[in-house]
């Protein structure tokens, strides 16, 4: 796998205008108009008002675009009128390959107006015209581009939001003009801005490095996901911004086809990527209208219809009963994408769309939304749909908004058999909620005549609904639509919605001395302010107002729903405010419970604020604890668990008007159990641990407390302790470790608290460092036969039972004139560079008799110099070494007697005899 480096520069990028990159091939070519018109070509007819021009009244990215305006560049918009409008720029691709040629577009218009792109030969002869008759070198020279989801179109319309274009032409090596065509035939119909918009026009060779393909983007959180493309160039650019901000986020040197996208906030993103290539790189690939939905902090997150808020998706029958209009046929949400008529609960994610049955006249979301959810479609067949969500109402998030347009066939049958689409909000008794504003049952001819129609498709724009539930905080509501088609299965119903919530309060007012900048209230409604004292007099008809510095009047807010974008005349809320200077007061209580391991302290914030009229809210605007044990929160009445017995000094900071003014109240809390804690000692001594057994134990002391269980810690280890208290004994495991001296850490549990106390241990040599020589003789194996030990140097003491031998300090042991005794276990210390004496693990001794040897010396004290027979049944190869366990001399044995010459200095030696099936036979002999 290649490793992916990221770079990673926030900052506002500006293209230098259009640029061709610094190779033979001059390609890719690169536009976004930041220098004007860059060798473009407006060739616009005099006489027709809309022109096209270069500015900065829109643009994808940069500053700058090319698009059509009525004013020479000063707005992105059209008037009325017919005909034809061109801008152009030539361009020779080479003979050889095919080539790459993209751009963003925006576009609306009505259905007379359109924009065209065509691909013609320079000596094809163009021009704009006052005509709308399209010319023929238009229809024959006009491409089908392709874009994020739409392939093979010709026309580019019906979108605010900018999309991304492209195609293909080989490279002929005679002149060719990219040309883009504004065609407007709009005499009578309000123009739908904007106009022809067009940025960032790119030409690639495909063959030297394509751009990448299939993007795609996977989200791993709210606020981040995996962007995905093929491609096979070296290594890849990715940069991404949020589409209402000018700064991208650029990753470089990225040498996978994925690139992990993070920090990202609610809205829609457009992404951009390109291969590098040696010195060249390919043109942008361009993702744009990417969804980035934060359900955290949302009162209801509406489009996931697999939250447990969602506490209904079904599928029904329109019965043609008026009173009883529904029959279930199944349960569930049935999503096949929002372009699909079979879906009858799917999301709506493109900011930029219109819905087609209304002459694309109604957006499919509402302005300052990033989303919505739609139920019903435009299928025939009688079907309904519901939808119901659940919300426990929060006290900081009080009133509900509900946006909602709905689109009806009439196709004039009775009233019950009508298309249909209710709205209903109940408490949690099942009863209705304001009945008057806070439910809609619209069926054509009955109550749709102010409707906007297309056809017979008769629509509502989108409507805002919004619900004071201050009255409900607690209650868990339910929010419930539904749509229907005619009974009769041939017209049909659908409707699209969006949920929020919103602080049941003024924003914006300050505290103290400080002065009040702004009051402010929930976005989506209609406004009239005015002085409490003086209802007739408004003050302000937006969602914001500001006061006159001093005033310290009381100020009420009405909140007037909307209807059709226009003040509704009977449904609206109040919220009021007071400009006196405001104070926040810190106070709390606490109560606390004991658990088993545990004590649970339960805060009540009894903080308020308070003006020289008295308390004015029973609640500040925000929090924050410090529970004296290191952590923290920012929750009203927060539950804290101490883990550890103590008494803590509890800290609450109660603020007001975004921190300008705070109110700090402390607390002792004195935290305790009932239960001692468990305290023990251990023996002052360094435990002893062989690493041949299983376990080790080492006793212990309880000072306090019952002990529960144990685990100790060392090297980089932990590992469970058997506890006997009946027997004061500690098991340990033993764990394969290099011999040694170890610090260790032992962690004692009792009644659920933890203590500590150190301790050092040894871990022994293995017994195998010894080796039986003779039924007289141990000896300490070498370097090569010890597992890699090596001992030269070394400070030996041999021990018999645990105690130390006299006199015995060499790497053999020789009991000279007795033998071994098999009853005892014999154990040697060793010393290494000052290090503490390490012990092997005891070792015991095993009698042989003559018969099992296979190779035998026939004595075993010898003259220096002098020659020994040995007796072998097998061939075999032997080794001399000497009491230090150096090679002194070795040969090979044949089968039978055999002579060797000994050593001439005097001591003792040991004979290493290995057969040829490995088999090893040891024998000492002494040289005098």
């Amino acid at each position: 796998m290649k490793k992916r480096v990221f770079l990673i520069i926030i900052g506002c990028v500006i293209a230098s205008g259009c640029l061709w990159a610094q190779n033979a091939m001059h390609f890719p070519y690169f536009c976004g108009f930041e220098n004007g018109a860059e060798g473009w070509v407006v060739d616009n007819e005099k006489t027709i008002p809309n022109k096209w021009s270069f500015g900065t009244a829109t643009s994808s990215d940069g500053q700058v675009a090319m698009y059509i305006s009525p004013d020479n560049g000063t707005t992105a918009t059209y008037v009325s009128a017919t005909g034809l409008q061109l801008a152009y720029k030539e361009f020779t691709l080479p003979v050889g390959s095919r080539y790459e040629i993209a751009f963003d577009w925006r576009c609306m218009g009505t259905q007379h107006d359109r924009l065209y792109v065509c691909w013609l030969p320079a000596a094809q002869n163009i021009s704009s015209s006052n005509f709308s008759s399209l010319p023929t070198w238009l229809t024959s020279y006009w491409v089908a581009w392709s874009g994020n989801a739409i392939s093979g179109d010709t026309v580019m319309s019906h979108s605010s939001a900018w999309q991304h274009g492209q195609f293909e032409v080989p490279g002929t090596g005679i002149p060719y003009r990219l040309v883009f065509c504004w065609v407007s035939s709009n005499t009578g119909d309000k123009p739908r801005n904007p106009g022809a918009c067009i940025d960032n026009v790119q030409i690639g060779r495909k063959i030297d490095c394509p751009k990448p393909q299939a993007l795609d983007y996977l989200v791993v959180s709210d606020d981040s996901g995996l962007f995905a493309w093929y491609g096979n160039a070296e290594k890849y650019e990715l940069k991404y911004k949020n589409t209402k901000s000018p700064f991208w986020t650029e990753h470089k040197d990225i040498t996978e086809t994925t690139d992990s996208i993070t920090g990202l906030t609610k809205g829609t993103y457009t992404i951009w990527v390109r291969g590098i290539c040696g010195n060249d790189t390919s043109i942008w690939a361009v993702y744009n209208n990417l969804l980035v939905y934060v359900s955290s902090g949302m009162c209801v997150d509406y489009i996931n219809f697999k939250n447990p808020a969602v506490a209904m998706t079904d599928v029904g029958q329109s019965t043609g009963v008026l009173d009883e209009p529904y029959q279930l046929l199944g349960v569930g949400a049935v999503d096949y994408g929002s372009s699909s008529s079979a879906s009858s609960h799917t999301v709506h994610t493109d900011i930029s769309e219109y819905d087609p049955r209304t002459g694309y006249k109604l957006k499919t979301i509402p302005d300052g939304e990033v989303a919505s959810v739609r139920l019903g479609n435009w299928g025939i067949g009688g079907y309904a749909e519901r939808i119901s969500y659940l919300y426990t109402v929060d006290a900081e998030m009080s009133i509900l908004l509900l946006k909602y347009a709905v689109v009806l066939e009439n196709p004039n049958h009775s009233e019950a058999e009508q298309p249909r689409f209710t709205l209903k909000l109940l408490d949690q008794n099942g009863r209705p909620i304001n009945p008057t504003c806070g439910s809609a049952d619209f069926i054509p001819s009955k109550n749709t005549d102010k409707w906007e129609k297309e056809g017979t498709v008769e629509w509502k724009d989108w409507t805002s609904l919004g619900l004071n539930l201050e009255d409900y905080i607690g209650q868990t509501i339910q929010i419930q639509l539904a749509t229907y088609d005619c009974s009769p299965t041939g017209h049909y119903g659908y409707a699209y919605f969006t949920l929020d919530c919103a602080a049941a309060r003024i924003s914006g007012l300050s505290c103290g001395d400080n002065t009040v900048e702004a009051l402010g209230v929930p976005e989506g409604f209609a406004y009239k302010w005015y002085r409490a004292d003086r209802p007739d007099s408004i003050v302000s008809t937006t969602n914001k107002f500001m006061p006159e510095k001093n005033d310290t009047s009381e100020y009420v807010c009405r909140l007037i729903y909307l209807e059709d974008n226009k003040e509704s005349t009977k449904c609206y809320f109040e919220l009021r405010a007071s400009l006196l200077p405001r104070f926040p007061k810190a106070d709390m209580q606490y109560t606390v419970k004991e658990n088993e391991c545990d004590v649970e302290v339960s805060f009540t914030n009894k903080s308020y604020v308070y003006t020289s009229k008295g308390t004015i809210s029973n609640s500040c605007d925000a929090y924050f604890w410090d529970f004296g044990d290191g952590t923290t929160s920012m929750e009203e009445n927060p539950v804290h668990v101490y883990k550890h017995y103590g008494v803590y000094t509890v800290t609450l900071k109660a603020s007001i008007a975004n921190g300008e003014c705070e109110d700090i109240f402390t607390q002792v809390v004195d935290v305790a159990f009932d239960k001692e804690p468990v305290k023990l000692t251990l023996p002052d001594s360094i435990f002893e641990m062989c690493p041949e057994s299983a376990e080790f134990a080492v006793p212990f002391q309880i000072v306090s407390g019952v002990l529960d269980s144990c685990e100790v810690i060392y090297a980089d280890k932990k590992l469970k302790v058997e506890v006997d208290n009946a027997n004061s004994t500690l098991t340990f495991p033993v764990e394969s470790l290099t011999p040694g001296v170890y610090q260790a850490k032992l962690v004692v549990y009792g009644h659920c608290v933890a203590d500590t106390v150190s301790m050092a241990y040894k871990v022994d040599y293995p017994s195998d460092l010894i080796a039986q020589r003779w039924n007289d003789v141990l000896g300490l194996r070498n370097e090569q036969h010890n597992g890699g030990y090596d001992f030269i140097g070394a400070t030996l003491q041999w021990y018999e039972n645990g105690r130390p031998m006299q006199g015995e300090n060499g790497t053999v042991l020789y009991r000279q004139g007795t033998n071994l005794n098999p009853n005892s276990y014999y154990q040697l210390g060793i010393i290494r560079n000052g290090e503490p004496e390490l012990l092997t693990c005891p070792f015991t001794p095993v009698m042989l008799t003559p018969d099992e040897e296979e190779v035998r010396l026939e004595q075993t004290f010898y003259q220096s110099g002098s020659e020994a027979t040995i007796k072998a049944v097998a061939k075999a190869h032997a080794k001399i070494y000497d009491g230090m366990g150096l090679l002194c001399d070795e040969f090979c044995f044949e089968e039978g007697m055999n002579i060797i010459r000994l050593p001439q200095r005097t001591g003792i030696y040991i004979i290493e005899m290995t057969l040829m099936d490995g088999r090893q036979m040891v024998q000492k002999i002494v040289i005098q």
